[in-house]
């Protein structure tokens, strides 16, 4: 445990001077903090045992899911085929003032229901949700059904001729009459994170071939470049929003899944100045994302990509978490920001069509007592989260202990 808490059993020997190389080749999650969790799960009487047992439940129902593909589609984006991804861009509607409605013209913060006639983003998240799940039952129960159909998942969704998407997002957040494609496309396939470290908790497991990690490594390499050398992507790369802390997160699960640590250094590097130093004002204020119709939802989603980015940081020995500017902004200051509103002491000052909404915050805070160690994020976890907090998944990912 770390020196100084004054919270008992805050986080779960978490100690700095033991990190090395574990073999666990995982990147958005510590792989020391999840051996410590294996290990713990040894004992009857493991604080993490009721996350442990929801993660079995969520495995058990994940074993049901037939593999989607990208081709099970009746659109095909033009230009292209069915084995390239598309979706609509969720904002965007039709103009009422216009015969055929085109082009569509933006709502911020309003769902055009006609996003569910592009299924490759609900299909594209039920595979890679159901691959984490699966990849992390395995690592931690050693149950070989749950690694054979997270394989048999991945192996649908990016390996077999028939069925695998092609490594790219051209045709991603189409906009009718204006584009069939986004760089903020991009953001729909942040999810591969999660893939490729359920990759990383079955690579030893019978179900897991040679043949198929290189054939990952190969689907991987070429999205990278495209990710990197596209225009999409270098337009995602000058976001300065939400948008470019999850494709700085994007990349580098991908740069170094495919053992490009350069990039990714290049990346979590320039982090600071670009990302923390450019999006959170001094007072921990986020105006990118306060100036939309959805504020509360904005600002905890880009602190949830710099939770991840933060986390991948650490494998190349840059620590996030403690880059400060000059006049005090940084990432614990952006939570720290948000805190008396999630824990109802403020009111939240902007307009905000969904309300606000604590529990959102809850994972981001179990990220920032990991890395910190301070109390204070963990008491309004707990506040905010219950008794249903020891069940979270994100207990298990970063290693808290819920006294």
């Amino acid at each position: 445990m770390r020196s100084g808490l004054t919270f008992a059993a805050v986080v779960f020997l978490l100690v700095e001077c033991a990190r090395g190389q574990s073999g666990l080749e995982v990147y958005s999650a510590d792989p020391f903090v999840l051996l410590k969790v294996k290990e713990s799960l040894q004992d009857r009487k493991s604080p993490f045992l009721p996350a442990f047992e929801r993660l079995l439940r969520d495995a058990e129902k994940a074993l049901d899911v037939t593999p989607p593909s990208v081709v099970s589609k009746d659109r095909v984006p033009q230009g292209g085929s069915k084995h390239d991804y598309m979706s609509l861009s969720r904002y965007w509607w039709p103009d009422p003032s216009k015969p055929n409605g085109l082009p569509y013209i933006r709502k911020d913060g309003e769902t055009n229901p006609e996003t569910a006639d592009y299924r490759d983003h609900d299909k594209y998240v039920v595979m890679a949700s159901s691959v984490s799940t699966l990849g992390l039952a395995y690592f931690f129960s050693g149950r070989e059904e749950f690694a054979k159909h997270a394989a048999r998942l991945v192996r649908t969704w990016y390996l077999d001729s028939a069925t695998a998407m092609s490594p790219h997002l051209e045709y991603s957040q189409s906009i009718p009459g204006r584009s069939t494609g986004r760089g903020t496309g991009i953001l729909d396939g942040r999810h591969i994170a999660l893939v490729l470290d359920a990759v990383g908790m079955i690579r030893g497991s019978q179900s897991w071939t040679d043949k198929d990690q290189s054939g990952i490594l190969y689907w991987c390499n070429a999205y990278v470049r495209w990710l990197t050398e596209s225009d999409k992507g270098k337009d995602e790369a000058d976001a300065t929003n939400n948008h470019g802390t999850w494709y700085d997160a994007h990349v580098t699960s991908v740069a170094l899944f495919v053992g490009r640590k350069d990039m990714a250094l290049q990346v979590v590097q320039a982090a600071s100045e670009k990302r923390i130093f450019a999006q959170i004002s001094p007072d921990g204020g986020q105006p990118e994302e306060t100036a939309r119709t959805r504020p509360w939802n904005y600002c905890v989603f880009n602190l949830e990509a710099f939770a991840r980015l933060a986390t991948q940081a650490q494998r190349l020995n840059v620590d996030l978490w403690k880059a400060k500017g000059a006049d005090g902004r940084s990432l614990r200051q952006a939570v720290d920001y948000l805190l008396p509103f999630a824990l109802e002491k403020k009111e939240w000052p902007f307009k905000d069509i969904d309300g606000l909404r604590p529990e959102m915050i809850v994972p981001v805070l179990l990220w920032a007592t990991a890395s910190s160690g301070e109390p204070v994020y963990l008491q309004a976890a707990r506040s905010i989260g219950g008794s249903r907090l020891r069940e979270i998944r994100p207990v298990l990912l970063t290693g808290v202990v819920i006294p």
